[in-house]
């Protein structure tokens, strides 16, 4: 599941940095009529996307991200900004642990892309400095990481075995994001957050000693804000 988000989010990636790379080849007349950049950084998760109890908990760590972003002046300070983002968090698996050697437990991590699209309102010092705010609206492409608990054990002949396997599907939702930064020369550093709700399909299966006992089928919303701190280079 979170191998296909990744090819997509990979081609998508690749697509739109060609699109604007030919734009910005074409611009002769007004090399700034758009702008490219490109950003790495840390997501900090924030809310029950971070929260470890309760039915809409995400369980996330502090992740990776990344951002492709491109910005076409319409008028003079105002810009369409559309960008592409994604983001890799660990899933905490300390409300999970327990007490017990026999016990293994297994996650995935969480995986989102955000695809947005908005307007851009900059404050030029001149052309080397340029601080400004954006809001954006898009869609989110997400993936819930998968939990696997594993028990096993044996004594004099006595074998315990246990298997309890939850997967959920990928999930689409409305985002909102807003963002504010500084283009410096080539140097660009921004602070983002990212909003949306996906609701997920569930699937839990439970084992005992190689044999399917039960699956149950559920959904549940995990309302997934994120705060990002980025750092990349303006093309």
């Amino acid at each position: 599941m979170q191998r296909g988000i990744f090819l997509t989010t990979f081609w998508v990636f690749g697509i739109i940095a060609l699109f604007t790379i030919n734009i910005n080849a074409q611009s002769t007349i007004n090399p700034y009529s758009t702008a490219f950049s490109m950003q790495l950084g840390r997501s900090v998760p924030i809310g029950n996307f971070a929260s470890m109890s309760g039915e809409r908990a995400g369980y996330a760590k502090v992740g990776l991200c990344a951002d492709i972003n491109s910005a076409t002046l319409l008028i003079p300070h105002l810009n369409w900004s559309n960008s592409i983002n994604v983001s890799t968090n660990a899933f905490n698996q300390t409300a999970y642990s327990v007490d017990d050697p026999y016990v293994t437990i297994s996650t995935g991590r969480h995986f989102t892309c955000w695809i947005l699209s908005g307007l851009a309102v900059d404050i030029s010092a001149s052309d080397k400095f340029i601080a400004y705010v954006s809001g954006q609206i898009g869609l989110l492409i997400s993936g819930f990481p998968d939990i696997i608990f594993k028990q096993h054990y044996e004594d004099s002949g006595f074998i315990l075995d246990h298997k309890f396997e939850q997967t959920a599907k990928s999930a689409t939702s409305i985002a909102y994001g807003l963002s504010a930064g500084i283009k410096v020369k080539l140097i660009h550093l921004a602070i983002r957050y990212n909003y949306a709700v996906p609701r997920y399909h569930v699937t839990a299966k439970s084992w005992s000693a190689s044999y399917l006992t039960e699956t149950t089928r559920s959904s549940m919303e995990v309302p997934t804000g994120m705060l990002q701190f980025l750092a990349g280079i303006n093309f």
